[in-house]
């Protein structure tokens, strides 16, 4: 098909040459402003959002706890309850078997 022997010879001359480049420009421009991107978050969504900044603030060591530990190891007066040991070792126990026969 030949475009240049068209009845209308706008229709040819407008595949000859591309348009200007101020004009490219301004219709570029103006699709975008157009054509804006939107997010729209659900309620729930935005609470998982801030739940987890929130998580994200908080430190992961507590400095106080871990100084006055210290503090009871260095001058002899820390002690560990035998029974919260036994607990945690069977607690942990019991827990890896769970992962094991899942």
């Amino acid at each position: 098909m030949k475009i240049t022997n068209h009845p209308n010879p706008r229709i040819g001359r407008a595949y000859l040459r591309p348009p200007p480049v101020a004009q490219r420009k301004t219709s570029i421009s103006r699709s975008r402003k157009l054509n804006k991107d939107e997010v729209i978050l659900s309620p729930r969504a935005a609470e998982v959002q801030r739940l987890k900044k929130l998580a994200n603030d908080v430190p992961d060591v507590r400095q106080e706890k871990i100084d006055a530990i210290k503090k009871q190891i260095e001058i002899g007066t820390y002690n560990v309850s035998v029974r919260s040991v036994a607990e945690s070792i069977i607690d942990l126990h019991i827990e890896m078997n769970r992962e094991d026969t899942s």
